[in-house]
């Protein structure tokens, strides 16, 4: 799928550079957000990676944009290379160097986004048996990462043929073609296990209708990079897209969407702002606990009969309070609006608190769960 201009470096540029600043515009947003509720000192390890994925990001923008806008790569016979000036190979080879360069910085940017979301997965999940698939997912992601770049190193000998005019294969070392199956196999398949962690907990959950849609929608924005993961490689792997920069195009949308979808759980609270039809304005009834199921109320006094999730030490802990909650398993919080997971040793029921004190909104929430 070949959109109008996707093959005009100087759209790509003014695309590259809007959607960018969306990107940083996200970016900060989430840091100023964490640092009002938590402090500098309270930073989460995902927000700092966050702050190097910055970095990456706008690296690959800027190497991304070099790379397509030069007089092309080293994808030429040596009949043809035979033809040019010093100058004009020293211009080749430089555009080579871009691509490689580029191709590492939207590594990084990809992976650095999935770990940011697995670090925030883990906080989620903590005390739930989902932890366990987050771990796995976790290994399965840090696999993908050293696969891919082995397949970088070894797929094209020496390393500096990426760069040679005329490269020894031209199919790897300039179009990199064999590289892309591999890594396409590790990203795409990492990104769509990334979606069966929180859609799960979410669906499940007795959120209101509205509310549950919209959260849905937003994870569901993963599908988008699924999509973009799939038509960036279609065009490394299919013989009649080799000449063109399409790529470069789904590579753009693919980085960006990403980093869209790494931070916008973190500014759930503004998005409700924004989106008025999704704020409750009305007091919902209160539902009471049944069973074995424990509800844990989210308010700023200390809890001194449950037994909460410690986040230090993965141990469940008395006396811990309400913030430790927070810091725990809530992604989506405001001082009106709280989801918390929670889960006993046999069984948990889903509910959902709306209550009233000092003229606050007060949420709790509980996701069904057997296990």
């Amino acid at each position: 799928m070949v959109l109008h201009n996707d093959t005009d470096p100087v759209e790509l540029a003014t695309q590259s550079w809007i959607m960018y600043s969306v990107g940083m515009a996200l970016i900060v947003l989430r840091m100023g957000a964490q640092i009002k509720r938590h402090g500098l000192k309270g930073l989460k390890p995902d927000d700092y990676l966050m702050c190097l994925t910055a970095g990456f990001y706008t690296a690959l923008i800027v190497t991304l944009i070099g790379s397509v806008s030069g007089v092309g790569g080293n994808g030429f016979t040596a009949d043809v290379v035979a033809t040019w000036t010093d100058a004009e190979k020293k211009e080749h080879i430089k555009n080579a160097i871009l691509v490689q360069v580029c191709e590492q910085f939207m590594l990084a940017t990809v992976y650095s986004v999935k770990v940011c979301m697995l670090l925030i997965y883990g906080r989620l999940t903590m005390g739930l048996k989902e932890r366990f698939a987050v771990k796995l997912l976790a290994g399965y992601v840090a696999l993908g990462f050293i696969g891919t770049e082995l397949s970088m190193f070894l797929l094209c000998r020496p390393y500096n043929q990426y760069w040679a005019i005329p490269p020894n294969d031209i199919d790897q070392c300039a179009f990199y073609r064999k590289y892309s199956l591999p890594q396409a196999v590790f990203n795409i398949s990492s990104d769509a296990l990334m979606l069966a962690i929180p859609l799960p907990l979410v669906i499940r959950s007795h959120l209101p209708t509205k509310q549950k849609i919209a959260m849905v929608l937003l994870f569901s924005m993963g599908l988008f990079v699924i999509i973009a993961g799939i038509m960036s490689k279609s065009f490394a792997l299919l013989p009649q897209n080799l000449d063109n920069i399409v790529y470069a195009f789904w590579y753009l949308r693919e980085a960006s969407v990403a980093v869209y979808v790494a931070n916008m759980p973190l500014l759930w609270p503004m998005i409700r702002v924004i989106t008025k039809f999704i704020t409750r304005e009305k007091d919902t009834t209160v539902s009471k606990s049944t069973g074995n199921s424990a509800a844990y109320e989210l308010r700023t006094r200390k809890m001194q009969s449950q037994r909460l999730p410690n986040e230090e030490t993965e141990t469940w802990d008395q006396n811990s309070s309400q913030e430790m909650i927070v810091d725990r398993g809530v992604i989506f919080k405001n001082q009106t609006f709280e989801v918390q997971v929670t889960e006993n040793k046999n069984y948990t029921k889903s509910r959902v608190y709306d209550e009233r004190e000092h003229g606050e909104n007060v949420y709790r929430v509980d996701v069904d769960s057997k296990s």
